[in-house]
């Protein structure tokens, strides 16, 4: 018979060792709560409604400040670290100060900081490009002189004994 993995309070609970096969699961503890009670469908007493779908997982929407302080961070900060990624958690503790400040998630951070890079580093982004093969081609053949221009090129900066 297949086990179900349980998450929440009722994890925690463990099931006796049986040998007759039989998969029952004991009674959950009385400091589970309700959870646990009714196997991870819980519901509430207002018509039937489950209490996990009255709970809102989306965070709040970041504010103008909220913004504001995170650029201006970045913006004194960001050469300092050690990759163009958010750092970790305790890395940094004047970024885990304004997070915990701010009533901001790691998520919401690293938001601000590709929306940063997009802004102040084009660089680091990565370039798209809104146009055909066949408005490229003739561009590139201009600039470069051709695509066999270019392996010639390559070709003869390169000494014989690399190939």
């Amino acid at each position: 018979m297949a086990r179900t993995r349980r998450t929440g309070p009722a994890a925690d609970v463990r099931r006796p060792a049986t040998n007759d096969g039989a998969d029952e699961a004991p009674d959950p503890p009385a400091s589970a709560g309700p959870r646990a009670a009714s196997d991870g469908a819980v519901s509430a007493e207002n018509g039937g409604e489950t209490a996990a779908s009255s709970r809102s997982t989306r965070t709040k929407a970041i504010t103008g400040a909220q913004k504001d302080a995170l650029q201006k961070l970045f913006s004194a900060k960001f050469d300092g670290w050690r990759s163009t990624s958010l750092p970790r958690a305790r890395v940094d503790p004047e970024l885990d100060e304004l997070l915990a400040e701010h009533g901001l998630t790691r998520q919401q951070a690293s938001t601000q900081l590709r929306n940063f890079k997009k802004v102040s580093r084009p660089g680091l982004v990565a370039v798209r490009v809104d146009a055909d093969a066949d408005e490229i081609a003739p561009k590139l053949e201009n600039r470069l002189g051709g695509v066999d221009t270019v392996v010639d090129d390559v070709l003869e900066s390169f000494p014989g004994q690399a190939f």
